[in-house]
This record gives structure tokens, C-alpha cells and sequence, in this order.
């Protein structure tokens, strides 16, 4: 997967993560409601190698026991 493939878009409560492969294959992962906010323009993705690394910036640091609120 290169970087030119993801397509991330975070907001404060949420966060989308779209992948199109070389066979244009769609891929979506999507959180609706995140825990608690986040900042969206210090939350980014690092592809690492073969590893794809989300870093969400919390609004207020706080200890989230879940990446969702139940």
C-alpha cells in the first residue's frame, strides 16, 4: 500500500479511513463516536512498512478505557 491510497478524515467526535488498492478494492474503516473528542488537524495516519499507525490527538488529556463511547 503506498500513502497516495489512504485517505483520512477526522473530526472531532469521528474519523473515516479509506484505502484504494491497485485493483481500485475500497476499504473503509469508520469510527462515528469516538470516546471523547479529538483535535482532527493534529490526528494523522503513519504508514510504518507494512503497518498503518492512527495518532489521534485527544482534545483533553484525559485516559480512554475504550475507542468508543457505549
Amino acid at each position: 500500500i503506498l500513502e497516495s491510497m489512504i485517505s483520512f478524515e477526522p473530526s472531532e467526535t469521528s474519523f473515516v479511513l479509506k484505502i484504494v488498492n491497485a485493483w481500485s478494492e475500497t476499504y473503509l474503516f469508520e469510527i462515528k463516536k469516538l470516546y471523547d473528542k479529538i483535535e482532527p488537524e493534529n490526528s494523522k495516519f503513519v504508514l510504518d512498512g507494512k503497518r498503518l499507525k492512527l495518532h489521534l490527538k485527544k482534545y483533553i488529556e484525559t485516559k480512554w478505557y475504550n475507542l468508543i463511547k457505549s
